[in-house]
């Protein structure tokens, strides 16, 4: 059911969220469109990103710097502490590639390879919860392997199998998955269950884990334009319709959520134009703007959309906007 909740301005609501900056201050560019950059984790002080350009991992400093790049052939990655894991493309010692991709450890500028991770195909999403990390592995009009396995490298375990890719989060039961409808399964293994079947079969391609909701970016029909972000209970039932961005009073146009970040009860999405917004997860109160349209400079690269994402280190944000600038909003 579509919410009439009206947006409401930041005004209105600064006593609720306590300090918070300004809309006319900009937020921080730590790196440039030229950049391409998507996949945003932080770790070491670093933020890392993978530039779609020409899959290389990149890093800045957090508090800004000169751009590295510290390897090559990534397709996914993510961070924990000061180690930064990322799924690249595997060789043996001859050079020539293992069909698969493989684990990179990667501490301060030092990169090793995991022992014995090697997927059976290209690995579309990774994410790290405790001592282990948790991947999509997809093989080209196959199948997609949802997969555990060690920190510290071994023998990947699958979860479970689908036809399709999708976004996966995961907490300290459970890991979630998106192909299409919205999917869970135990990390201990057993037999995945759907907690909805989602909105369209356009399905969705950010998903997030705030302390009791699972929240996507999704269409709520198949005539609709423009996506809004939704929430349902990790035991499944009904999705709400939480945050509409490109509706603000009765206009049909403007900016759409594109990343997500769950943070305790919260919410943080970022949209198109490259702001970035906070609304309670649970539906209980309207979206809050933190940072306002970012003017993005031209560059000679052209325009091809970035994949978004949005990470949280230290009280600092950053998110990366669709012409693949990366941003930080100081705490």
């Amino acid at each position: 059911m579509r919410s009439s909740r009206r947006w409401v301005g930041i005004g209105a609501l600064a006593a609720s969220v306590g300090c918070m900056p300004p809309l006319d201050s900009e937020p921080t560019v730590l790196a440039g469109p030229e950049h391409s950059a998507s996949q945003l984790t932080v770790g070491g002080g670093y933020v890392h990103w993978i530039s779609v350009e020409d899959s290389s991992l990149r890093r800045v400093p957090v508090r800004g710097g000169v751009v590295e790049r510290v390897a090559t052939s990534v397709h996914a990655c993510a961070a924990d502490g000061g180690d930064v894991y990322c799924a690249a493309r595997g060789t043996s010692a001859s050079g020539s590639p293992l069909g698969g991709d493989v684990v990179l450890r990667l501490r301060g500028s030092t990169a090793t390879t995991l022992p014995g991770v090697v997927s059976s195909g290209e690995v579309t999403a990774l994410v790290v919860r405790g001592d282990a990390l948790y991947g999509v592995a997809y093989r080209f009009r196959d199948a997609a392997e949802v997969f555990v396995v060690p920190k510290a490298g071994g023998t990947p375990r699958t979860l479970f199998v689908t036809v399709e890719p999708g976004p996966i989060a995961v907490d300290d039961t459970h890991l979630y998955y998106a192909p299409s409808s919205i999917q869970r399964v135990p990390l201990a293994g057993g037999v995945a269950e759907t907690i909805h079947p989602g909105l369209t079969p356009y399905g969705t391609d950010t998903l997030t884990l705030t302390r009791d909701r699972v929240v996507f970016v999704s269409r709520p029909s198949l005539s609709a334009t423009w996506p809004s972000v939704w929430s349902v209970p990790k035991v499944g039932g009904v999705a709400l319709e939480i945050a509409r961005p490109h509706q603000q009073g009765t206009s049909a146009h403007g900016p759409f959520a594109r990343a997500l970040l769950g943070a305790g009860d919260r919410v943080w999405f970022s949209s198109d134009e490259g702001g970035l917004w906070w609304v309670p997860a649970d539906g209980s109160g309207s979206p809050v703007q933190r940072a306002g349209k970012y003017k993005e400079p031209l560059f000679n690269g052209g325009y091809i959309p970035r994949p978004p994402s949005i990470a949280l280190a230290d009280g600092q944000l950053f998110w990366n906007t669709e012409r693949g600038a990366v941003l930080a909003l100081a705490p």
